[in-house]
């Protein structure tokens, strides 16, 4: 069975198969969790920080503070519409800011969520050479260059960035990203060593970062294929941030790979009811072929909602949709994203995944 590549993930969650809330009305009564507790929350701050920048049109810091609450939002809903709204802030703001200046660092951000990863280290790289950067700010520049060069097949540089990072800032955050670098690179130990360090940093259950780790731990397992592991962790991951659907989705995936695909449609259903991502339906509709019930509406929306989300933002969604239709077909639209995805990603594994399925043509 075809199988998502492997994600070098930030601590949010990101962008696996984005989706829409649903239209009001539309989903039942649920009870409320963590993560409807921090969208809340979230919500409120975009409010307030809408309203600041709006009081202070030419002050650019003001839209850099909604561009990354927007991002954080974008994390953390999965939805394309924070993305273009952090973008449409990151527009004004460089608008107003004097030549030179403006939110650099927030739009290496962005362009990293986004699979720019060539802007994104450029961008990054460009502050180095400024004046009195704050600590913060050093390990922000640090975390994409680290990212965007495990993206780009840059490992070593991934890994020797990570690993001055855990020296001079030894947080969970740093480790974290020694954890995502040796990963890109195959280096199991470290990558276990590094996520085993960044728990112990952390030690603060029912967090979104606890539940991260146990998330990677889950890839991990799934990927050398040991589905009841990836299970076990993803039950973890569920128990820290309880309502998360990105999780939620793992674990439904992984429960039809162990044999248990009625609880798995419960638990898409339940995600659907929420939402409209593409790659959920494509998990019901497997999920409803391990049932021997019909499948082929699933798999219709899967397919709509993946064409949707590379209309929007190709780049991005080409990894994510590249698995259904290296699976599903036809493997001309397969190969036409497996060469945009290694053209951005241009690293061993997508540059051997598109050899394969251009082989097929």
């Amino acid at each position: 069975m075809a199988r998502r590549a492997p994600r070098v993930a930030t601590l949010t969650l990101v962008l696996a198969a984005c989706g829409a809330p649903a239209a009001p009305g539309e989903a039942p009564e649920l009870a409320r969790t963590v993560w409807d507790e921090q969208a809340d929350a979230l919500d409120l701050q975009i409010e307030s920080a809408q309203a600041f920048a709006d009081a202070s049109p030419q002050d650019w810091t003001r839209r850099e503070s909604l561009v990354l609450l927007r991002l954080e939002r974008a994390h953390l809903q999965g939805s394309l519409d924070d993305y273009e709204a952090a973008e449409l802030a990151l527009d004004k703001a460089f608008r107003v800011a004097p030549e030179g200046s403006g939110p650099v660092l927030a739009a290496a951000e962005v362009d990293l969520a986004l699979h720019r990863f060539t802007l994104a280290r450029e961008r990054a790289e460009s502050l180095l050479a400024r004046p009195l950067l704050s600590d913060r700010d050093a390990a922000r520049i640090r975390h994409v260059r680290v990212l965007a060069s495990a993206e780009l097949g840059d490992t070593e540089l991934a890994v020797t960035l990570a690993t001055e990072g855990t020296t001079e800032d030894p947080t969970p955050q740093s480790w974290a990203d020694l954890a995502l670098a040796a990963r890109a690179a195959g280096d199991a130990k470290t990558w276990a060593a590094a996520i085993d360090q960044a728990d112990a940093l952390c030690a603060c259950p029912q967090t979104r970062f606890a539940a991260w780790t146990a998330w990677q731990r889950g890839l991990a397992d799934l990927d050398a294929d040991r589905p009841s592991e990836a299970l076990a962790h993803f039950r973890i991951a569920d128990a820290h941030h309880p309502g998360d659907w990105v999780i939620e989705e793992h674990l439904a995936e992984t429960l039809v790979l162990t044999g248990s695909p009625e609880e798995a449609v419960a638990i898409y259903e339940a995600i659907l009811a929420e939402r409209d991502a593409p790659v959920v339906w494509w998990g019901l509709a497997k999920a409803r072929e391990a049932m021997r019930m019909p499948a082929a509406s699933a798999h219709l929306r899967a397919a709509q909602g993946f064409d949707a989300q590379l209309a929007r933002y190709p780049d991005a969604m080409a990894g994510h949709a590249l698995a259904f239709f290296a699976e599903q077909g036809p493997v001309s639209r397969a190969v036409e994203l497996a060469r945009r995805d290694a053209a951005l990603r241009p690293t061993a594994d997508n540059l051997t995944r598109l050899a394969d399925l251009e082989s097929l043509l």
